[in-house]
């Protein structure tokens, strides 16, 4: 299959283009985007494949009795005891590193694994920087969103839980 029956916006795209190296450069954009489109598909597929096992397993154990009562998840405790472990580690750790640590400095000097004094503003690999209100407000939203879809989720299987 070619590239140009692939996709429905290739057309759209080639009659803008003059140069044939921009052509190129559009078709491997195109391609990496479509790889990408495809492994969202199969690990979205896969992580719903993951979740839906144990939520059937757990929906066909569930009592019949419409009198039986179910709580809230916003007060289970595994959820909120794993935050506050990652939270806790996670300002120890700055601490420490803060504490004992020059800008630049790594303990051990060398070797595979070592702890080293950088400061980033960003996310992960320093992706948007000088964003970091944006994506304060961004990751809030996300955590009420997902806190607001767990606790709507009755009786849920032990790995939502984690």
């Amino acid at each position: 299959m070619s590239l140009r029956k692939s996709t429905r916006i290739m057309p759209l795209i080639l009659q803008f283009q003059t140069k044939s190296k921009e052509r190129y450069v559009l078709q491997w954009i195109l391609t990496l985007m479509q790889v990408h489109a495809y492994c969202m598909n199969v690990y979205s597929k896969v992580i719903l494949w993951i979740i839906h096992i144990p939520i059937i397993k757990s929906a066909q154990l569930l009592p019949m009795n419409n009198n039986v009562k179910i709580r809230s998840n916003f007060f289970d405790p595994i959820p909120w005891t794993v935050l506050i472990f990652t939270v806790l580690t996670d300002q120890a750790t700055k601490w420490l590193i803060i504490d004992n640590l020059a800008v630049g400095e790594s303990l051990p000097a060398t070797g595979f694994f070592r702890f080293t004094h950088a400061w980033n503003t960003g996310t992960a690999f320093s992706l948007f920087q000088g964003y970091g209100d944006i994506l304060t407000w961004v990751s809030l939203a996300a955590v009420a969103v997902l806190t607001w879809i767990y606790s709507s989720i009755k009786n849920p299987p032990w790995v939502l839980r984690v």
